[in-house]
């Protein structure tokens, strides 16, 4: 339950951090349930949400690895950002 919570805050606050006009507030008694359905109120700290996406801004980087490694990753589907992000929180971590 606690990684559907935090996924609905981040997809929340992808929304709201992108937006320049926010859509108004719908009452929560205004809002249709099916039967057995359960409504789950949200909070989100936007100003929280923001430093946290300006702490994991993406920035491009260049990295050089031998052409078989590439060619191989390619063929696999693996993407190189994402291998090259997790290495890095792993080694970080280790310190």
């Amino acid at each position: 339950m606690m990684t559907a919570f935090h996924s609905a805050q981040d997809v929340i606050g992808g929304y709201l951090f992108s937006e320049k006009h926010y859509p108004e507030p719908t009452d929560v008694a205004e809002i249709p349930l099916i039967p057995g359905d359960q409504l789950v109120i949200v909070p989100l700290d936007l100003n929280e949400y923001r430093s946290r996406e300006q702490q994991t801004k993406k920035v491009k980087v260049t990295v050089t690895i031998p052409e078989g490694l590439r060619d191989e990753a390619r063929e696999r589907h693996i993407v190189l950002s994402h291998v090259l992000t997790e290495g890095l929180r792993r080694e970080l971590a280790n310190d």
